[in-house]
């Protein structure tokens, strides 16, 4: 968490050239791995958001991400978890963690109902 935070406090003054804005947003996150038909296809873990927008978020984990898509719930303090998923467009080291980016994709409900239980059924809260 501290080295996120260090992390956005530098960035946030640089240029960004996105159709989104980003807010920093430091918060732990349960992530599932999914495979191509978006179905769980790896144990869940645990990550930190470095920030949001609209259209997208950035993680930050000890590894890289095992796929390119992954399901992501964001709890919300007062309100219903907020479930995404994420089309992931990049994978860097960054220090000793790697960066995790990319779109939140549109997707069905039961899409968002498996990966839940995937991690429900795995005793991740």
């Amino acid at each position: 968490m501290k080295f996120v935070r260090q992390r956005g406090e530098k960035e946030s003054s640089a240029a960004d050239l996105r159709r989104s804005k980003r807010f920093s947003a430091v918060l732990e996150v349960v992530v599932v791995p999914l495979n191509e038909q978006l179905r769980p296809s790896d144990l869940p873990f645990r990550a930190v958001t470095r920030d949001v927008s609209t259209r997208g978020l950035c993680l930050v984990h000890t590894r890289p991400a095992p796929s390119k898509k992954l399901f992501v719930e964001i709890d919300r303090p007062g309100e219903a978890p907020l479930d995404v998923v994420l089309n992931v467009r990049r994978n860097r080291r960054a220090g000793q963690f790697f960066e995790i980016a990319g779109d939140l994709m549109p997707v069905d409900a039961s899409v968002l109902a498996a990966a839940k239980a995937r991690f429900t059924s795995h005793g991740v809260t």
